[in-house]
């Protein structure tokens, strides 16, 4: 008899956690994910891919983050005068956001091309 993957999935929950239902592994393991662990590596714990994770976690109705980015929770927001005056990498850094992200942020901005660096009152 052949089993559908997801029956193998839950036989070796059943295997791994004996006393603990599927439901309070998966909510376990989506605890970790949303402690930083990524689905690749939940999903090597159990022997499984990453969509079988995530597939678990819709399941459930449990949160994800967007596939391959790195949703923090946060709400950025940069202002025009932060933009125009502190250098982009400067603030990446700072909001631990990417360059792809950086741009989506400020993409309504006046081009900085071309702008004069801002020097102290000594001149230098």
């Amino acid at each position: 008899m052949t089993l559908r993957k997801e029956e193998q999935m839950a036989l070796n929950l059943d295997d791994l956690f004996p006393d603990t239902s599927e439901e309070e592994v998966v909510k376990m393991m989506h605890d970790l994910y949303m402690a930083g662990k990524s689905s690749k590596e939940l999903g090597k714990v159990l022997d499984v891919t990453d969509v079988t994770i995530r597939k678990y976690f819709n399941k459930y109705n449990l949160p994800m983050k967007r596939h391959g980015g790195q949703y923090t929770g946060k709400h950025i927001h940069i202002t025009e005068e932060e933009y125009m005056s502190t250098p982009a990498k400067e603030l990446m850094k700072k909001y631990g956001i990417s360059q792809f992200t950086y741009y989506q942020l400020t993409k309504t901005y006046p081009s900085r091309v071309g702008r004069k660096k801002k020097h102290d009152s000594t001149g230098i």
